[in-house]
């Protein structure tokens, strides 16, 4: 599928990286206001993505769960822009040229200045960068959050102290699951699907979905 696709490590990485020098091109072209449209209207898709896939819950857990992956465009938008302000933010440290005709202990000295600062460049893109997100974590941040959101709107019979103080925040429509039943285990067990990876949250959903399905009732003799 094409959100699998766009959701994979290798994809994401290069999404990354490639948003970044966008931005920061922007950025030196004299663009920088285009770029931060960009950004904000990214972040605020991702944000529009979160809220609707809440508002699917507790109906349709399924749509909630795809809605969700719509997460992926703010956390590019950040980590994008993290690249950019890391790029521009070490093109702006330019070393000074040896003058013509220097001595040389002036042409030493301008040689470690040049070397200290393509350090320090490097040192500040390498803290920039760091503070966004990696591509490989993209999959576990989203998946916490699903996670979080099924435990808000599905609370349990005997919930544990986690899903009972997310539910206790939920502002809207909840459904309590039977404890037991075949729902409870799709949100509740990490036996039969282990994690909250985007392939086991979609089956997670899936199979909750069947089980909260009305049963349809047999035809009058």
């Amino acid at each position: 599928m094409m959100t699998t696709a766009l959701l994979s490590t290798p994809a994401l990485g290069f999404a990354f990286a490639a948003g970044g020098a966008g931005l920061a091109w922007l950025w030196f072209t004299g663009l920088g206001s285009v770029a931060l449209i960009v950004v904000v209207a990214l972040l605020l898709l991702g944000y529009l993505f979160g809220r609707w896939a809440d508002e699917a819950l507790p109906e349709h857990p399924v749509r909630a769960v795809r809605l969700m992956d719509g997460q992926v465009l703010a956390i590019a938008a950040l980590t994008a822009a993290a690249t950019a302000i890391a790029m521009v933010a070490a093109a702006s440290i330019v070393a000074p040229e040896t003058p013509a005709g220097a001595g040389p202990d002036v042409a030493r000295a301008a040689a470690e200045l040049r070397s200290v600062l393509t350090a320090l460049a490097t040192a500040l893109t390498a803290f920039i960068t760091g503070l966004a997100y990696r591509a490989e974590n993209v999959d576990t941040s989203i998946g916490n959050r699903v996670r979080a959101m099924f435990y808000d709107a599905y609370p349990g019979e005997n919930p544990t102290p986690e899903a009972r103080e997310a539910a206790a925040r939920r502002v809207r429509r909840r459904r309590v699951l039977p404890a037991g039943s075949a729902a409870e285990t799709a949100v509740y067990s990490d036996g039969a699907i282990p994690d909250w990876s985007r392939a086991n949250r979609l089956l997670r959903a899936q199979r909750l979905e069947a089980a909260l399905r009305p049963v349809p009732e047999p035809p009058a003799a």
